[in-house]
């Protein structure tokens, strides 16, 4: 049938009280007969990824989304890419905000 990437989400609360959907880990599945085994071998492999028994310890839902076909880029450039637009999201959702020590005046 094709390519498919099987993204695993995560729900959290930002900085400023919103709720941010978050990914943990697209996987890729070149070819797949049917979006049921592509969503099978996904999760097979994020499991193994992540080293755990059960994709749900680290996800809370998963997307499946069918992909084209693109000869001209290499999956490396297009994880790349990928990377860099979560980066962005979570950068603006303010999910990078570091952790602030707070003192006591005294």
């Amino acid at each position: 049938m094709g390519p498919f990437r099987v993204s695993f989400y995560n729900e959290l609360v930002s900085s400023q009280g919103q709720v941010v959907k978050v990914c943990q880990r697209a996987v890729e599945v070149r070819s797949a007969r049917s979006v049921d085994l592509a969503i099978a071998v996904a999760k097979r492999r994020f499991e193994t990824e992540e080293r755990i028994r059960h994709w749900g310890h680290r996800a809370q839902s998963f997307e499946v989304e069918r992909l084209k076909k693109t000869p001209g880029l290499a999956l490396s450039e297009a994880k790349h890419i990928a990377g860099l637009a979560h980066l962005a999201r979570v950068a603006e959702a303010g999910l990078d905000d570091e952790p602030r020590l707070r003192t006591s005046g005294t």
